[in-house]
């Protein structure tokens, strides 16, 4: 009987080779795109260490993978590449960046920990900019968006949390939970400001107009006339604008086939586009 391979902890995996067997948490993920490794999913994973590190599934491998991907949730992932982990601003600290291939599998696993492996900078660090590098995320004197953010907790009451919360300044304002209708109303009133600059007129009510000026006129778009050559073609992807790809000459074309239309914000080509 073959013997059960042990999981290797994250601080021991290398590049060397691909056949490692790993028991991790899924401590965050978010859908990634860009315009050189087009959509990925992006995850922060950790051991019972509390070693933490960056994993990313490239598109052909999405379709079979995310089903698994669920934060907070602990899985057993055996096969994967490893990357030394460049450039700035990296997810977490360790050397190596994980890559899932075709042969990857990933599969469920009890609980082992209800840990957030939340790894905080140290507070009077990030003040004083000692002993940080700019290439971790954490380096970071400001506090911007937490826009595809896994979990939210509020007051929330972990140790890691508590200790960061007892080594702040005293002088820092707290932080407030703004009122969302008074955000609202505020919002509805900035709109309805903009609009008033200028009085509003129906299309019929422009033929009576005898000289130029402005104003407001509130419409549904029915169709976009494709006559004409004043509207242009964008990519349903990126909104950016799409070129026709000409017909090559004497090209026998199969009844049906959609027209094709070259992308170059994603560098690709495509039959989804509209007119604008």
């Amino acid at each position: 009987m073959a013997a059960i391979q042990a999981f290797t902890p994250l601080a021991d995996i290398k590049p060397f080779k691909t056949h490692w067997k790993i028991q991790v948490k899924i401590v965050h993920s978010w859908t990634q795109y860009t315009q050189f490794t087009g959509e990925t999913v992006e995850m922060v994973l950790a051991d019972t260490a509390g070693t933490l590190i960056h994993a990313t599934v490239k598109k052909p491998q999405v379709s079979k993978l995310q089903r698994f991907i669920v934060s907070g949730e602990w899985r057993i992932i055996e096969h994967f590449t490893l990357t030394k982990s460049t450039g700035k601003y990296r997810a977490t600290k360790h050397g190596f960046k994980m890559s899932m291939m075709e042969k990857t599998v990933i599969s469920r696993t009890p609980s082992v920990s209800d840990d957030i492996y939340v790894d905080l900078a140290n507070f009077p660090d990030i003040l004083n900019e000692a002993g940080l590098s700019e290439n971790i995320l954490i380096g970071e004197r400001a506090v911007s968006n937490s826009f595809d953010m896994s979990l939210l907790e509020i007051n929330a009451t972990y140790p890691a949390v508590l200790d960061f919360v007892a080594n702040l300044p005293p002088d820092v304002i707290p932080l407030t939970i703004e009122d969302s209708k008074a955000k609202q109303v505020n919002a509805e009133q900035r709109k309805k400001d903009y609009y008033d600059r200028f009085p509003r007129k129906t299309i019929s009510g422009l033929f009576c107009f005898a000289e130029t000026g402005k104003c407001n006129i509130i419409c549904t778009i029915m169709n976009i006339d494709t006559d004409y050559s004043w509207y242009f073609f964008s990519c349903l992807k990126c909104s950016k604008t799409a070129y026709k790809i000409p017909k090559v000459e004497n090209e026998i074309v199969k009844k049906g086939k959609k027209e094709m239309f070259w992308c170059p914000t994603c560098k690709e080509d495509t039959p989804k586009v509209i007119p604008r």
